[in-house]
């Protein structure tokens, strides 16, 4: 029986295949100096693209079956603010890059990539330990580089994560091996990635995805959340099928003055644990991404609706990260445009924090798309910080009572149905429908008509649907099976649409 390899020839094994893969060839600098990797220390390596960062991690996954591997992103960014370390120097590179090598073991890898980012891939690191070493190579970096005799400061963000080990052994006759360790580095690499945009918004410093701690099991979330969006934006793109990860569920709305359903709320939703996503992604760059994808899933819907004969609107919610950017209207108008949507046939839902938060930008924002001809609804009323003012200003025609100030009438107290009769009267007295979001229940129901809102939404009027064509049996007035029977006295049936059977 032959004796174990060691750590470090394995590592260099593992080097010596994937260092084909990558362009240019392991690099280090010519002799020891200050700023340059340590002789005999960890590889340096230049990876062209992410593409090739991947096939080295899968690389050494494959090569230490039995360990895991931490991954770290380091953010570069000089002390004098100039963003993009990567337009600097060689000279200040390679300086940066050394300092980052003397931080780290010598079986470890640096990788420095075409953007200005480092990367360093820690043989046997798990997540607290990827902690450690991100911490170690921030200070290093912050102690300064030497280039050209001067010092010169440099701050980092770094994102970092880890493998379990054994993470990458196939369960079965599938995966392969090989398919294991390129699913392993998928999935680290997605989730450093959403640490290290944490660690930069936040100021943090270092943000690590660790399963076992509250922040990291939510950027955990992120990573998955972004893996996610990539794919079913690329299939969208490619005309291939929707990705099943990510699902829309549609909470149906009854107009209580026309007598029949007017709307469907759109919501994407995870497939396997029907959480929404949308909070997770608020403040990050994947909010945009979000607000895309509802929009063209939704917006199809409502398409194959029309054709079928029901006339309702798809409403989305815009997040308030977009609400502000110019490129709202243009994203909006694109995905009708792609759909064969008329305007008309998409509500916008813009939350009354979001407003109050910049009343001029929304109020730009707003007038632009009713130029586009795209009604828009101010949602949360009642329950956020709005100004009157503002709000009498806004180009909308809708506004939504929130659903926390709905529920309060299942008290029954005089009070709490006074002040949710003063914002029905607010609504009413600028002009504008109201709609009570949360009614939840019969009692409530009873309550929110009594009080005079236009239009209700909520479990006890419509369930929830998890499909399309599900919520179109509802809105076209066929799916009456669907609701409980405590639920049918309550309002009329819907109208069925003119010339259906």
């Amino acid at each position: 029986m032959s004796a174990p390899t060691s750590p470090a020839p394995r590592a260099a094994t593992a080097l010596r295949r994937v260092a084909a893969l990558l362009r240019p060839r392991p690099l280090r600098a010519a002799q020891p100096r200050a700023g340059a990797a340590r002789a005999g220390g960890p590889a340096v390596v230049t990876a062209p693209d992410r593409d090739a960062l991947h096939r080295l991690l899968t690389g050494l996954l494959l090569e230490h079956p039995g360990e895991p591997m931490a991954l770290l992103l380091v953010g570069l960014l000089p002390a004098d603010g100039r963003d993009g370390v990567g337009d600097g120097s060689e000279d200040l590179l390679r300086a940066v890059v050394g300092r980052a090598a003397d931080a780290v073991r010598d079986r470890d890898v640096v990788v420095r990539l075409p953007d200005g980012r480092l990367a360093v891939l820690v043989v046997g690191g798990t997540a607290s330990s990827a902690r450690r070493v991100g911490e170690r190579v921030r200070a290093a970096l912050q102690a300064g580089v030497v280039v050209g005799g001067a010092l010169v400061d440099v701050d980092a963000s770094v994102g970092a994560g880890g493998s379990r080990a054994g993470a990458t052994a196939p369960t079965g006759p599938h995966p392969t091996p090989a398919e294991a360790a390129a699913r392993c580095a998928d999935r680290l690499l997605a989730e450093v990635d959403a640490a290290l945009e944490v660690a930069r918004s936040a100021g943090t410093g270092v943000a690590v995805v660790d399963p076992g701690e509250r922040e990291g099991a939510r950027l955990a979330d992120l990573a998955r959340l972004g893996t996610d969006l990539r794919r079913a934006l690329a299939a969208e793109e490619d005309g291939r099928p929707a990705s099943d990860a990510l699902r829309l569920r549609w909470q149906p709305r009854f107009d209580v003055r026309a007598g029949r359903w007017t709307t469907a709320t759109a919501r994407l939703v995870w497939a396997d644990d029907a959480r929404a996503p949308r909070d997770l992604a608020a403040g990050t760059a994947l909010a945009p991404d979000l607000l895309q994808l509802e929009l063209r899933r939704a917006l199809r819907a409502v398409v194959a609706w029309h054709a079928d004969g029901v006339r309702v609107q798809a409403a989305v919610r815009v997040p308030g990260e977009a609400l502000g950017r110019p490129g709202l209207v243009d994203l909006v108008a694109g995905a009708l445009e792609e759909a064969g949507a008329a305007p008309g046939s998409l509500r916008l839902l813009v939350d009354d924090d979001d407003v109050a938060a910049d009343p001029s930008a929304a109020a730009v924002a707003l007038a632009r798309l009713s130029v586009l001809g795209v009604p828009t609804s101010v949602t949360g009323l009642g329950a956020s910080r709005s100004s009157v003012a503002a709000l009498g200003a806004l180009p909308v025609d809708e506004l939504v009572v929130d659903a926390r100030l709905v529920a309060s009438l299942r008290s029954g107290r005089e009070g709490d149905a006074r002040l949710v009769r003063a914002v029905v009267g607010l609504g009413h007295g600028l002009g504008l429908r109201v709609v009570a979001a949360g009614v939840d229940d019969a009692a409530t129901h009873r309550a929110a008509v009594a009080l005079g809102c236009d239009a209700v939404e909520g479990e006890h009027v419509g369930p929830v649907a998890g499909r399309a064509d599900v919520a179109g049996l509802v809105l076209r007035g066929e799916g009456g099976d669907l609701l409980a029977p405590s639920r049918r006295p309550v309002l009329p049936a819907p109208r069925r649409a003119p010339g259906r059977p």
